[in-house]
């Protein structure tokens, strides 16, 4: 017999399973999902809870365990439908190809800034984010002495990192005009960048330094 939350996961993989007693679930395992995605977005992760997805859909808190047995479970597949379908990966070098994952990775957090906060404590068991481990895995796959997990590993959580901090600082008092004018008097190199460098620029530099440090010689 499968537990409640690997029924969850197997029907996320299309998967059957064994049917439980009672009547027909009125819907589907992506339908939960998805609602659970319009509720963080309005609320963040402190607004989502099961009883707050089972109304959105329209259920009673009691029926959708039917469908999903905690919130830990509920995260994980409300992270993976929010990740969608895995990037198409194109460039010419690997290097290349890792840098569109990466820029993906980012649009995917800012489209849902709640997932930046989203922290997996074990190896996706979902479709979509098992997808895009693969599909930087593939980016790197003619380069064998490159350790793809681990790639992965540091380049997600810079991603991640970083795009947090973007978002932060977007909804942080900006500093005043004073301190502006003493660090750019006290500080030049600081005040340039503060003005020239946005966010997105301090991504693609960060990973940039990242796959300079990589080579074929030089395993990771």
């Amino acid at each position: 017999m499968h537990s409640q939350d690997e029924v969850a996961f197997r029907l996320a993989w299309g998967l059957s399973h064994v049917p439980t007693r009672g009547p027909k679930p009125q819907y589907t395992i992506d339908d939960i999902a998805q609602a659970g995605v319009a509720v963080a977005d309005a609320s963040g992760l402190e607004g989502l809870s099961l009883a707050n997805v089972a109304k959105a859909v329209g259920l009673t808190t009691t029926a959708l365990y039917r469908y999903v047995s905690s919130k830990d479970t509920l995260i994980e597949l409300i992270a993976d439908a929010a990740a969608g379908p895995a990037p198409e990966l194109t460039g010419a070098t690997w290097q290349e190809r890792v840098s569109a994952w990466a820029a993906a990775r980012a649009a995917q957090i800012r489209l849902h800034p709640w997932l930046a906060n989203v922290h997996p404590t074990s190896m996706p068991r979902l479709p979509h984010a098992i997808a895009w481990i693969d599909a930087l895995l593939s980016a790197v796959a003619d380069e064998p002495t490159i350790h793809g997990l681990r790639l992965a590993l540091l380049v997600d959580t810079v991603v991640t990192t970083y795009t947090r901090n973007a978002l932060s600082t977007m909804t942080a008092t900006a500093l005043p005009d004073w301190l502006n004018e003493a660090i750019a008097s006290g500080h030049p190199h600081l005040g340039h960048a503060m003005t020239v460098q946005t966010d997105e620029d301090e991504l693609r530099a960060a990973i940039a330094i990242i796959l300079r440090g990589i080579s074929p010689q030089a395993p990771i």
